[in-house]
């Protein structure tokens, strides 16, 4: 007898080639795009793929969305931004001939993998991608959390032996440039890394930065939010907007508003965002005593009304990719003040649109909010540098165009 699992496989493999053979495409003379997911949350990565198929012209490009796992946040994201995009939920643990099938009922010429953490899909993916006929296969990294898992020795040898050995999951990382025809990187330092580390070739690699669409950021006048919060109009007002976990390092930009108002300032904190540890920083601010002037407003779709309640942003996490909210507090027109690693130091020039701290220092990032609250008009020149710099770098429109001309060819 065959187990369960293998006899499903084999019934799915067969109703595939079935599809397959008595089945009629419904996007001839389109081109055929999947975009290949795995979300949990929504985030920046969701937001900016509604932005992307957005933009394409449907009458020559025909989107599909693979979610491998649950479609709930893809498909509330889509809605948000009123799209009606074909949406495909597939098993979210898989082999190779589960991926296999799943490629072949979309019957995608292009595939694209959009990774919010790297090796979220294993080789297997991208060889059934190769496998399903597709013909071509690219890949966004938006970050990197694993540790360099080897150390440079005096001895070359020896360092490119320590580089070979590895773990196992480094070499099956490894496999994905081969399949990738193109891979996208999201900040530089995570392109560094890859060729450094990883050994992909550089021919292969590109950086385009998380953009903004800056036609929604023009004025600063929402007063909703305070009048909600009971905030003055006065008040000098934080924003931090990402996930409560671990990485982003809400603990520290707690710590450090308690030192700024230690020290005799006075200001605001409002926090934008859910996740597995929204109860205990709400217990760590209640213990520091900051339940007057620290707000967890819970996640929300649309940040604008926050971001224009504020006056300065910040960004603390330890491990980033290229945070889009950062991106578009600077198209708001705000300081931003961020922990000082690849990907906020890409954004965040130090004393030109912001200021950087040392990761994980509360002290530090303390110094720096002191420094802005105590100068207005360094923080407003700063806001309007801000502003100036995502005109420049994080225009939404020219950056969506490279990604159209690199996913698709």
């Amino acid at each position: 007898m065959f187990p369960a699992p293998a006899l499903t496989r084999f019934k799915r493999l067969v109703l595939v080639l079935w599809s397959k053979v008595g089945g009629k495409a419904s996007h001839v003379g389109k081109t055929r795009l999947a975009c290949v997911t795995r979300s949990t949350e929504v985030g920046g990565a969701e937001r900016a793929l509604a932005e992307f198929i957005q933009r394409l012209d449907l009458a020559t490009i025909d989107p599909v969305i693979l979610c491998y796992g649950s479609s709930t946040c893809i498909r509330q994201v889509m809605r948000h931004y009123g799209l009606k995009v074909e949406t495909l939920e597939a098993g979210a643990d898989c082999s190779v001939t589960d991926y296999w099938c799943s490629f072949v009922t979309a019957q995608p010429q292009v595939v694209w993998f959009i990774n919010t953490d790297f090796g979220i899909f294993p080789w297997q993916a991208y060889a059934a991608a190769k496998l399903c006929g597709a013909r071509r296969i690219v890949s966004i990294e938006q970050l990197l959390t694993d540790p360099v898992i080897y150390e440079k020795r005096k001895n070359a040898l020896i360092t490119q032996v320590s580089r070979w050995i590895g773990w196992p999951g480094r070499h099956q990382r490894k496999l994905q440039r081969l399949f990738c025809d193109k891979i996208i990187c999201v900040s530089d330092g995570i392109r560094r890394r890859l060729v450094e580390e990883y050994g992909y070739p550089k021919e292969k690699m590109v950086v385009i930065l998380n953009g903004v669409n800056l036609s929604q950021f023009n004025g600063r006048g929402e007063m909703s939010v305070r009048k909600t919060l009971k905030i003055g109009e006065f008040d000098d007002v934080l924003v931090y907007i990402a996930r409560l976990e671990q990485r982003k390092r809400v603990d520290v930009l707690l710590r450090a508003v308690a030192l700024v108002l230690q020290a005799g300032h006075s200001c605001k904190c409002i926090i934008v965002g859910d996740g597995l540890l929204r109860e205990a920083l709400i217990n760590q601010s209640l213990e520091l005593g900051l339940s007057e002037s620290v707000f967890f407003v819970g996640f929300a779709q649309n940040v604008r009304p926050y971001l224009a309640a504020s006056n300065i942003y910040v960004a603390t996490s330890e491990k980033e990719g290229s945070p889009l909210t950062l991106a578009e507090a600077m198209a708001a027109g705000l300081p931003c003040i961020a922990s000082d690693i690849a990907g906020h130091n890409e954004v965040v020039v130090h004393g030109y649109n912001g200021l950087l701290f040392e990761v994980g220092s509360p002290e530090s990032l303390a110094s720096c909010i002191r420094d802005l609250l105590a100068n207005r008009e360094r923080q407003l020149a700063m806001g309007a540098n801000s502003r100036k710099r995502a005109e420049e770098h994080f225009n939404n429109d020219d950056l969506m165009a490279k990604m159209r001309a690199i996913v698709l060819n």
